[in-house]
């Protein structure tokens, strides 16, 4: 079986342990974005070898001081968020399904009908 791994630009802060199999990201404050690695697997069947490929998407975020300021800006929107609806009413029927989650915990929910707000 043979193993390749693309790296693309995460490679400067990326290390590979082929015997472990393990990636270890140390990327520094200058890294900050994201990073998509390639992994492609391929058989050692002559007459028919199989291949399989997989991407991921390494998310480099702020020191946590900047995070940290970043979280309590989330946390106040939340608040005020909160604040706001908390005194509201929903009548009708109403379904929810949950589209996607971010990485920074943002939910996209599609309803299954316009809904009245009291």
């Amino acid at each position: 079986m043979s193993l390749d791994i693309v790296l693309g630009s995460a490679l400067p802060f990326t290390l590979y342990d082929p015997i472990k199999n393990i990636l270890k990201f140390s990327p520094d404050a200058t890294k900050v974005g994201q990073y998509k690695i390639k992994i492609m697997l391929e058989d050692n069947n002559s007459e028919q070898p199989l291949k399989a490929s997989e991407s991921l998407v390494v998310h480099v975020r702020p020191s946590s001081n900047v995070a940290s300021e970043y979280e309590k800006s989330i946390n106040a929107r939340l608040k005020e968020d909160y604040y706001k609806v908390k005194n509201m009413t929903l009548t009708g029927k109403l379904e929810a399904k949950i589209m996607k989650i971010s990485m920074d915990g943002l939910v996209e929910i599609k309803f299954s009908s316009s809904m009245l707000v009291i």
